[in-house]
């Protein structure tokens, strides 16, 4: 087994050099091995994408999936951008600062820093929300595709978490538009009762919202604060925005 895995790694390094594709009779002589033995080991790595075969010259060469490796070898965890960020956010403001991703019909929580007050907003990190009542699911919503969006209702049928959600497709869409006027979204006690979020899209260099930057507290501290807050909020995105611009896009998101 060891000995499979060694020569499977000589194969590829064999085949680093830009350009370069070999026949298995090459392979066989440069690795000192059976074709038959290299046949199996070739086949297996083009099989996950590692070797592309070129039938018309009978040779190998990397393949994708060493591509897609790569890029992710050498992509930053959007969290540790978002980090110092939504930090200096949270020491700002006094409230939960958190960076949110949609996946799906959801939106999850992946990096947060608590509120330093006694009544605070509390949520782990992987937790999920529905995207229609929840400020960080809204700025999914609004920079989806229309036809994503008519999917969405479609299927959640905009269900009813408290007296304060919206229900009705016109006014969402009326909502979502009013979200990308102004550059972040709000919601006032929609998904729990007594809590409030703003969200404020992070993009990345093609201008894509990839993520959204995010406040949450109760209710009652927001309405004397609302315009601070939604700046602090907006100002936080845009500096998330411009690390994922400096590192040139290339991110991951985990959760």
């Amino acid at each position: 087994m060891v000995r499979s895995i060694e020569r499977s790694i000589d194969v590829l390094n064999l085949l680093v050099p830009p350009g370069r594709a070999m026949t298995l009779s090459q392979l066989s002589r440069e690795l000192g091995a059976p074709k038959s033995t290299v046949l199996t080991i070739v086949r297996t790595l083009a099989g996950r994408g590692f070797l592309a075969y070129d039938a018309e010259p009978r040779t190998y060469r990397l393949g994708p999936a060493l591509t897609r490796f790569g890029a992710r070898a050498q992509a930053v965890d959007l969290r540790g951008l978002a980090k110092p960020h939504l930090e200096a956010l949270a020491a700002e403001t006094k409230e939960t600062a958190f960076l949110a991703v949609v996946d799906g019909g959801e939106v999850f929580y992946t990096c947060k820093i608590d509120s330093p007050q006694p009544v605070q907003y509390l949520a782990q990190v992987g937790v999920r929300r529905p995207l229609h009542c929840t400020a960080s699911g809204k700025i999914g919503l609004a920079y989806m595709s229309d036809a994503d969006v008519r999917a969405y209702i479609a299927r959640t049928r905009l269900r009813r978490y408290t007296a304060n959600t919206i229900t009705k497709p016109a006014r969402l869409r009326a909502e979502l538009a009013e979200i990308r006027r102004r550059g972040y979204a709000v919601n006032r006690g929609e998904f729990f009762p007594e809590l409030f979020g703003i969200g404020a899209p992070v993009r990345d260099p093609a201008g894509v919202v990839i993520a959204s930057a995010n406040l949450g507290g109760p209710l009652f501290r927001l309405n004397r604060q609302t315009g601070a807050f939604a700046r602090a909020v907006v100002a936080s995105a845009n500096a998330v925005s411009a690390e994922v611009r400096r590192v040139g896009g290339h991110v991951h998101i985990s959760d």
